[in-house]
């Protein structure tokens, strides 16, 4: 699949990191190779997720936390990596002229 998607690339400006956004050493990768190769983190778009069919009653546990790590805590940790790397480049004005709220 990534071999297809550098082939239709227009520009080349791409790059494929394999990873499970359900662990943290796998998100802190994706973030360092795209912020070394773009040079800085724009935009997050979490569209990472998975779907085990399966009647309720016959789901098991481990099935129900597979979904659960992908789908709610790899959005939690590629927000926050996210948040990290927009704070460690702070206000970018050619990007945004706003840091957003503060915790402070």
């Amino acid at each position: 699949m990534a071999h297809d998607l550098e082939e239709i690339s227009v520009d080349n400006e791409m790059l494929v990191v394999k990873g499970d956004v359900s662990k943290p050493k796998d998100v802190e990768n994706i973030f360092k190779k795209t912020i070394d190769k773009f040079g800085a983190l724009d935009i997050l778009v979490s569209n990472s997720g998975i779907q085990i069919d399966a009647p309720s009653h016959e789901l098991t546990l481990e099935q129900w936390n597979r979904v659960m790590d992908v789908n709610l805590t790899g959005q939690f940790l590629c927000a926050q990596a996210a948040i990290k790397s927009f704070l460690i480049q702070g206000i970018r004005p050619n990007v945004s002229k706003a840091l957003g709220k503060s915790s402070t």
